[in-house]
């Protein structure tokens, strides 16, 4: 995101198309050029729906040429930061001017209001508790991480499926203790310079887990997951109703 943000502050003609999931998720709420932040971008990595998503792609470049836009769609690979890949990709393709820094490590949009409400979310210190990935290949079972949170009684804060991502960001700043499955938390930490105190990494994740690690925060201690835990997660999560052991 700092490198989208560069650029749209020095090209006032530029805009993002994202998913509508993200379009909807609050993320953007605060950010600086929402009027300029678009809904409709394919999600071409789901197999299921390759031949839908090239359709959509086809009518949205239709769409882009009949208004005279020139646009290009960002595919990120597993095997470069994807920092430095979206740093190349816009300057390369828009001959911006951008300076990468390898000490950005992203970017929050958090309001006063969301900050406020995170701190008067709990009467007393609280962790942050993630576990729920989008897809049941990066879950794992809430048991193998629940004996990290402190045994003073933290009350825990398990983000919850909601419009506005913006307030787990906060609960996660304001948090003593920051227990993450590898996914958008683990970026949103780097990004408020947030320590992890447990990060669950994937079986399919490990072996490219080096360029997705941020370098400017610690994480105090790296859970791999295998096959097994991937079976496991997946027949829990299709049956977890959320909070029911809290």
């Amino acid at each position: 995101m700092p490198y989208i943000r560069q650029a749209m502050e020095k090209e006032p003609l530029s805009g993002i198309c994202v998913k509508d999931s993200i379009y909807k998720s609050g993320f953007f709420s605060n950010f600086p050029f929402r009027n300029r932040v678009f809904p409709g971008c394919p999600e071409i990595w789901k197999v299921n729906q390759l031949y839908k998503s090239f359709k959509e792609i086809n009518t949205l470049s239709a769409q882009f040429k009949e208004n005279r836009v020139e646009a290009f769609y960002c595919s990120f690979r597993k095997d470069t930061s994807r920092r430095r890949q979206a740093f190349q990709e816009i300057t390369q393709r828009t001959k911006i001017n951008l300076e990468f820094d390898e000490s950005i490590q992203g970017e929050v949009y958090l309001s006063n209001r969301e900050k406020d409400w995170a701190d008067k979310r709990f009467d007393r210190p609280f962790c942050f508790f993630h576990t729920q990935a989008a897809s049941p290949l990066k879950s794992v079972i809430p048991d193998k991480l629940e004996k990290y949170i402190d045994p003073e009684n933290l009350t825990v804060f398990q983000p919850p499926r909601t419009d506005n991502i913006n307030l787990n960001f906060a609960v996660q700043m304001a948090s003593k203790k920051n227990i993450v499955v590898d996914s958008i938390y683990l970026h949103s930490a780097a990004a408020m310079r947030k320590n992890v105190d447990v990060l669950f990494v994937s079986a399919t994740v490990k072996r490219f887990f080096h360029t997705l690690r941020p370098r400017n925060i610690t994480i105090k201690k790296i859970i791999y997951g295998n096959l097994l835990d991937t079976l496991k997660a997946s027949i829990y999560y299709s049956h977890w109703q959320k909070g029911s052991k809290r």
